[in-house]
Protein backbone atom coordinates (compact mmCIF):
# COMPACT_ATOMS: atom_id res chain seq x y z
CA UNK A 1 0.00 0.00 0.00
CA UNK A 2 1.27 3.38 -0.86
CA UNK A 3 2.15 6.00 1.64
CA UNK A 4 2.30 9.64 1.93
CA UNK A 5 5.93 11.25 2.30
CA UNK A 6 6.47 12.73 5.32
CA UNK A 7 8.43 15.93 5.29
CA UNK A 8 11.07 16.09 7.47
CA UNK A 9 12.69 19.23 7.91
CA UNK A 10 11.70 20.50 5.09
CA UNK A 11 13.24 17.67 2.87
CA UNK A 12 11.45 14.05 2.29
CA UNK A 13 11.56 11.76 5.43
CA UNK A 14 13.14 8.84 2.86
CA UNK A 15 16.67 11.28 2.80
CA UNK A 16 16.70 11.49 6.37
CA UNK A 17 17.12 7.74 7.69
CA UNK A 18 16.16 7.98 11.10
CA UNK A 19 14.74 11.45 11.31
CA UNK A 20 11.35 10.35 11.41
CA UNK A 21 8.15 11.80 13.89
CA UNK A 22 5.91 11.71 16.36
CA UNK A 23 3.92 12.98 13.62
CA UNK A 24 6.80 14.27 11.14
CA UNK A 25 10.04 13.99 12.72
CA UNK A 26 8.90 11.77 15.29
CA UNK A 27 10.02 10.37 17.29
CA UNK A 28 7.83 10.06 25.71
CA UNK A 29 8.18 10.44 34.28
CA UNK A 30 6.91 10.48 36.52
CA UNK A 31 8.00 12.71 39.21
CA UNK A 32 9.31 10.61 42.44
CA UNK A 33 6.86 10.21 44.96
CA UNK A 34 7.97 11.32 48.15
CA UNK A 35 5.30 9.47 50.45
CA UNK A 36 6.27 9.96 54.45
CA UNK A 37 5.29 7.80 56.71
CA UNK A 38 3.89 8.74 60.22
CA UNK A 39 4.01 6.44 62.97
CA UNK A 40 2.31 6.81 66.30
CA UNK A 41 3.22 6.02 69.31
CA UNK A 42 0.54 5.49 72.20
CA UNK A 43 2.13 6.00 75.67
CA UNK A 44 -0.27 4.23 77.86
CA UNK A 45 -0.06 6.27 81.62
CA UNK A 46 -1.04 4.41 85.09
CA UNK A 47 -1.00 6.60 87.87
CA UNK A 48 0.42 5.66 91.03
CA UNK A 49 -1.45 5.86 94.22
CA UNK A 50 0.30 8.21 96.83
CA UNK A 51 0.45 12.30 97.80
CA UNK A 52 1.68 12.56 94.59
CA UNK A 53 0.77 10.68 91.85
CA UNK A 54 2.98 9.78 89.06
CA UNK A 55 2.28 8.52 85.43
CA UNK A 56 5.24 5.78 83.82
CA UNK A 57 4.63 5.37 80.22
CA UNK A 58 4.18 1.55 78.89
CA UNK A 59 5.21 -0.08 75.84
CA UNK A 60 3.21 -0.42 73.25
CA UNK A 61 1.82 -3.19 71.03
CA UNK A 62 4.53 -3.97 69.09
CA UNK A 63 3.99 -3.01 65.35
CA UNK A 64 2.59 -5.10 62.82
CA UNK A 65 3.33 -5.56 59.38
CA UNK A 66 3.37 -2.64 57.35
CA UNK A 67 0.56 -2.07 54.16
CA UNK A 68 2.26 -0.75 51.20
CA UNK A 69 2.54 2.63 50.13
CA UNK A 70 0.05 3.54 47.85
CA UNK A 71 1.42 5.27 44.66
CA UNK A 72 -0.15 8.41 43.51
CA UNK A 73 -2.13 8.41 40.88
CA UNK A 74 -0.32 11.17 39.06
CA UNK A 75 2.71 9.35 39.55
CA UNK A 76 1.75 6.37 37.84
CA UNK A 77 2.78 5.03 34.48
CA UNK A 78 -0.26 5.74 32.15
CA UNK A 79 -1.72 2.22 31.40
CA UNK A 80 -5.04 3.76 29.88
CA UNK A 81 -5.53 6.91 28.00
CA UNK A 82 -4.51 10.07 29.72
CA UNK A 83 -8.11 12.52 29.74
CA UNK A 84 -7.11 15.16 27.38
CA UNK A 85 -8.51 17.90 24.73
CA UNK A 86 -7.10 17.91 21.62
CA UNK A 87 -6.47 20.91 19.16
CA UNK A 88 -5.85 21.00 15.56
CA UNK A 89 -2.15 22.15 14.76
CA UNK A 90 -1.16 22.75 11.56
CA UNK A 91 -3.28 19.33 10.62
CA UNK A 92 -2.03 17.43 13.74
CA UNK A 93 -4.18 16.91 16.80
CA UNK A 94 -2.35 17.64 19.65
CA UNK A 95 -3.55 16.83 23.30
CA UNK A 96 -3.56 19.24 26.38
CA UNK A 97 -4.05 18.66 30.01
CA UNK A 98 -4.97 21.04 32.90
CA UNK A 99 -2.82 18.97 34.89
CA UNK A 100 -0.27 17.72 33.01
CA UNK A 101 0.38 20.72 30.60
CA UNK A 102 1.12 22.45 28.66
CA UNK A 103 0.58 25.31 30.93
CA UNK A 104 1.51 27.87 28.62
CA UNK A 105 1.34 27.97 24.87
CA UNK A 106 2.46 31.06 22.84
CA UNK A 107 2.71 30.47 19.30
CA UNK A 108 4.60 27.70 18.12
CA UNK A 109 5.85 27.28 21.70
CA UNK A 110 4.34 25.09 24.27
CA UNK A 111 5.90 24.49 27.65
CA UNK A 112 4.83 24.09 31.61
CA UNK A 113 4.73 19.85 31.76
CA UNK A 114 3.70 18.27 34.66
CA UNK A 115 7.00 16.69 36.28
CA UNK A 116 4.88 13.59 36.39
CA UNK A 117 4.74 10.76 33.31
CA UNK A 118 1.94 12.02 31.96
CA UNK A 119 3.63 15.26 31.43
CA UNK A 120 6.52 13.50 29.77
CA UNK A 121 4.27 11.85 27.65
CA UNK A 122 2.29 15.26 26.73
CA UNK A 123 6.10 17.01 26.21
CA UNK A 124 7.56 14.49 23.78
CA UNK A 125 4.02 14.65 21.69
CA UNK A 126 4.40 18.45 21.57
CA UNK A 127 7.46 18.86 21.22
CA UNK A 128 8.15 16.16 18.59
CA UNK A 129 5.39 17.61 16.32
CA UNK A 130 5.90 21.67 17.37
CA UNK A 131 9.92 20.99 16.42
CA UNK A 132 9.11 19.51 12.84
CA UNK A 133 6.01 21.86 12.42
CA UNK A 134 8.16 24.94 13.06
CA UNK A 135 8.65 27.16 10.59
CA UNK A 136 12.51 28.29 10.15
CA UNK A 137 11.45 31.86 11.31
CA UNK A 138 10.01 29.80 14.42
CA UNK A 139 12.60 27.48 14.79
CA UNK A 140 15.11 29.11 16.70
CA UNK A 141 12.06 29.93 19.84
CA UNK A 142 10.50 26.11 19.64
CA UNK A 143 14.26 24.49 19.46
CA UNK A 144 15.85 26.86 22.79
CA UNK A 145 12.45 26.17 24.57
CA UNK A 146 11.33 22.81 24.20
CA UNK A 147 14.77 20.91 23.03
CA UNK A 148 17.60 19.99 25.25
CA UNK A 149 20.72 21.94 24.36
CA UNK A 150 23.67 19.59 22.99
CA UNK A 151 24.70 17.91 19.22
CA UNK A 152 21.24 17.24 19.05
CA UNK A 153 20.13 20.30 19.00
CA UNK A 154 22.85 21.64 17.43
CA UNK A 155 22.81 19.10 14.07
CA UNK A 156 19.16 19.69 14.23
CA UNK A 157 19.57 23.33 13.21
CA UNK A 158 22.39 22.71 11.18
CA UNK A 159 19.58 20.71 8.96
CA UNK A 160 17.07 23.54 9.13
CA UNK A 161 19.60 25.52 7.30
CA UNK A 162 19.80 22.88 4.59
CA UNK A 163 16.40 22.14 4.49
CA UNK A 164 14.03 24.95 5.09
CA UNK A 165 10.45 24.84 6.33
CA UNK A 166 9.04 27.95 4.84
CA UNK A 167 4.59 26.87 5.21
CA UNK A 168 2.75 24.12 7.36
CA UNK A 169 2.12 20.80 5.55
CA UNK A 170 -0.86 20.15 3.53
CA UNK A 171 -3.94 18.16 5.06
CA UNK A 172 -2.58 14.12 5.08
CA UNK A 173 0.94 15.42 4.96
CA UNK A 174 1.59 14.39 8.53
CA UNK A 175 0.80 11.42 10.16
CA UNK A 176 -1.77 11.69 13.35
CA UNK A 177 -0.76 10.06 16.96
CA UNK A 178 -1.88 6.76 17.83
CA UNK A 179 -0.81 5.30 20.65
CA UNK A 180 2.46 5.32 22.50
CA UNK A 181 3.95 2.98 25.38
CA UNK A 182 6.66 3.72 28.17
CA UNK A 183 9.68 2.00 28.10
CA UNK A 184 11.82 3.30 31.16
CA UNK A 185 11.18 6.30 33.55
CA UNK A 186 12.62 7.78 36.58
CA UNK A 187 12.10 11.24 37.90
CA UNK A 188 14.71 12.92 35.14
CA UNK A 189 14.48 10.86 31.95
CA UNK A 190 11.84 9.63 30.24
CA UNK A 191 11.82 6.70 27.46
CA UNK A 192 8.35 6.68 25.17
CA UNK A 193 7.73 5.02 21.88
CA UNK A 194 4.96 7.00 19.88
CA UNK A 195 2.83 5.00 17.42
CA UNK A 196 1.71 7.26 13.96
CA UNK A 197 -0.69 6.42 11.64
CA UNK A 198 -0.25 7.99 8.43
CA UNK A 199 -2.97 9.18 5.60
CA UNK A 200 -3.17 5.24 4.34
CA UNK A 201 -3.90 4.08 7.35
CA UNK A 202 -0.08 2.51 8.35
CA UNK A 203 1.64 2.35 11.53
CA UNK A 204 4.97 3.80 12.34
CA UNK A 205 6.73 3.50 15.92
CA UNK A 206 9.49 5.83 16.93
CA UNK A 207 11.10 6.56 20.25
CA UNK A 208 11.55 9.91 22.47
CA UNK A 209 13.63 10.60 25.36
CA UNK A 210 12.49 13.27 27.08
CA UNK A 211 14.76 14.86 30.30
CA UNK A 212 13.97 17.14 33.24
CA UNK A 213 15.45 20.13 33.42
CA UNK A 214 15.04 21.33 36.82
CA UNK A 215 11.82 23.05 35.59
CA UNK A 216 10.23 21.10 32.40
CA UNK A 217 10.54 18.64 30.47
CA UNK A 218 13.06 18.61 26.87
CA UNK A 219 13.35 16.36 24.06
CA UNK A 220 16.43 14.88 23.62
CA UNK A 221 17.56 14.45 19.75
CA UNK A 222 19.84 12.08 18.82
CA UNK A 223 23.15 13.23 17.62
CA UNK A 224 22.40 13.27 14.22
CA UNK A 225 19.23 15.64 14.80
CA UNK A 226 16.59 13.34 14.60
CA UNK A 227 13.89 12.25 17.44
CA UNK A 228 14.58 8.87 16.97
CA UNK A 229 17.10 6.24 17.09
CA UNK A 230 15.10 4.18 14.80
CA UNK A 231 11.36 4.06 13.20
CA UNK A 232 9.60 1.07 12.47
CA UNK A 233 6.54 0.09 10.66
CA UNK A 234 4.18 -1.84 13.12
CA UNK A 235 1.50 -4.05 11.74
CA UNK A 236 -1.32 -2.80 15.23
CA UNK A 237 -1.52 -1.29 17.84
CA UNK A 238 -1.63 -4.19 19.73
CA UNK A 239 0.77 -3.80 23.20
CA UNK A 240 0.10 0.35 22.70
CA UNK A 241 -2.32 2.15 24.75
CA UNK A 242 -4.29 4.05 22.05
CA UNK A 243 -4.09 7.47 22.68
CA UNK A 244 -5.13 10.34 20.15
CA UNK A 245 -7.46 12.75 18.74
CA UNK A 246 -8.17 11.74 15.47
Amino acid sequence: MATTPTRVGGRPADELPQLEEPGVNKSLVAAGAFLAVIVVIALLVFLRGGDKPTSTPAPGPAPGPSAPNPVPADTALPTSPPPARWDLYRTVALPYSDSAGPAVVNGPVASGFAHTPTGALLAAVHAGYRHSLALNSEFPAVAASMIQPGPGRDASAQLRQQYPVNGPPAPGEVSQLAGFRFVTYTPDTAVIQLVTRNVNGAFQMTTATVAWDGSDWKLVLQANGADSPTAQRVPSLDGFVVWGGI
